[in-house]
């Protein structure tokens, strides 16, 4: 892939945990996501925004999705944020996706749990 698109670290409170409890308070969950595209994007010679993939957009879309929504687990978040993506993508790039639980309830993990997802957009 001759290009890549990336975001790190946007953090959004999302209701997760496998118990009412653990859900019944937002916690907040670290995404990092890159994009490889196929080909690059049109955008490095034009400079506008419609010749390349709108990180904002994703950014917004994931935002959407996690927004009065409650998941058990991290591993069916990324499913459902992946899921929400693909029409913002186009088809042969490849996703990569860490979806990290920052403070899991676990008294011994200090730096987080997390899951990484990876698809590839199909035409």
């Amino acid at each position: 892939m001759p290009f890549t698109i990336a975001v790190h670290g946007l953090r959004l409170p999302v209701s997760i945990g496998w118990t009412d409890a653990e859900r019944a308070i937002p916690q907040t969950i670290r995404f990092d996501l890159t994009i490889d595209l196929p080909t690059t994007p049109a955008a490095v010679h034009t400079d506008a925004l419609d010749d390349t993939v709108d990180y904002g957009a994703v950014c917004e879309r994931i935002e959407h999705l996690v927004t009065g929504r409650s998941f058990k687990l991290i591993e069916r978040l990324a499913g459902a944020i992946a899921d929400e993506l693909g029409d913002l993508l186009p088809d042969g790039s490849a996703l990569t996706l860490v979806v990290t639980k920052e403070r899991p309830p676990i008294p011994a993990v200090e730096g987080g749990a997390s899951v990484t997802l990876r698809r590839t957009i199909a035409p």
